[in-house]
């Protein structure tokens, strides 16, 4: 019978040990995937330098458009333009949203990539897969991107889609020494407006809305302390329970012990 019951003891231990672990390692999960938002932030918050280098079109699918690959080259040609003719518009709010001035817009870097795009590999009645961070980056590599101390941010362009009237872009931004990817943020913005270089112009404005830095920054915060609190209070539950078992064997292990010995007198 003790045998028995210091069997069954250690078993429960193990069997809660397995829970708690394996509660620890979601919670962990948890904290590190909703804490992300504010870790890629704080890649603009460390450098007292940020540079733009506009919207790259170089892996762009057109989606379901009735105008030529000629007509959109120079359209993107158009967007690129819109930095410096339209600022602000186009600089000014980009710059409040990521709560940091640029130190210099340099629209050289992505003309000449721009240009050079395939026109038959643009156009496409299927919807485009998202681009992967290594895609992104090889496009960082290809742009005509000076090296110096600070953060790049390139905008890439993945997709325009004229059945859902949505454009989609990367926010990439880099190490401007290295070229090393820091952080990606994709989104997408609805289209709109007359002529074709303004109706997707208006796409990548509307991706604006989606930047909010400082909501993203302190909802993390928020939801990182209450998973911190929530994990004490698990670890005290399991901790808890654990005990209540463990007792409760031992109280029914005491009365068989009692039970057996009125038996044999």
């Amino acid at each position: 019978m003790a045998k028995t019951y210091i069997h069954s003891k250690n078993h429960i231990f193990s069997t809660m040990k397995k829970i708690f672990s394996a509660l620890l390692i979601s919670l962990l999960a948890m904290a590190a995937t909703l804490s992300a938002s504010a870790q890629d932030m704080q890649v603009i918050r460390d450098s007292d330098r940020l540079y733009f280098y506009g919207v790259d079109f170089g892996p762009v699918k057109v989606v379901a458009a009735a105008e030529s690959p000629a007509a959109f080259k120079m359209a993107f040609a158009g967007i690129n333009g819109l930095f410096e003719t339209e600022p602000n518009k186009y600089i000014l709010p980009l710059q409040k949203k990521l709560q940091h001035v640029f130190n210099s817009v340099d629209l050289n870097a992505v003309a000449q990539n721009n240009a050079s795009i395939d026109e038959e590999e643009m156009l496409t009645y299927k919807p485009a897969q998202a681009l992967t961070k290594e895609e992104l980056h090889q496009e960082v590599l290809v742009c005509d991107i000076p090296e110096r101390e600070g953060v790049g941010l390139l905008i890439v362009c993945g997709q325009l889609n004229k059945t859902t009237d949505l454009g989609t872009f990367y926010y990439v931004f880099f190490d401007n020494k290295t070229f090393e990817v820091k952080t990606v943020w994709a989104y997408s913005g609805k289209s709109g407006g007359i002529g074709l270089r303004n109706y997707w112009a208006s796409s990548l404005c509307n991706t604006y809305k989606a930047i909010r830095p400082t909501d993203l920054y302190l909802k993390s915060q928020d939801v990182k302390g209450k998973i911190d609190s929530g994990f004490k209070k698990v670890k005290k539950g399991v901790k808890t329970a654990a005990q209540g078992i463990a007792e409760g064997v031992a109280d029914g292990a005491e009365q068989i012990f009692s039970a057996d010995t009125v038996k044999v007198k």
